[in-house]
């Protein structure tokens, strides 16, 4: 599985990786931007589905 950045959004790769996923996080800095911004701006929606990276 490739994903844009895993910053935002660690923790989530252990399900698929658990399952013998190879898991290429390619740590573009356009996507990791794009998602704290979005985080930043709609942090009620963030916590609710993505949840605090601070956990």
């Amino acid at each position: 599985m490739v994903t844009g950045e895993a910053a935002a959004l660690h923790g989530g790769h252990d399900r698929p990786a658990g399952h013998g996923m190879e898991i290429v996080p390619l740590d573009d800095p356009g996507c990791a931007t794009v998602m704290r911004e979005s985080a930043a701006r709609r942090p009620q929606p963030w916590n609710e589905n993505v949840g605090d990276a601070g956990d």
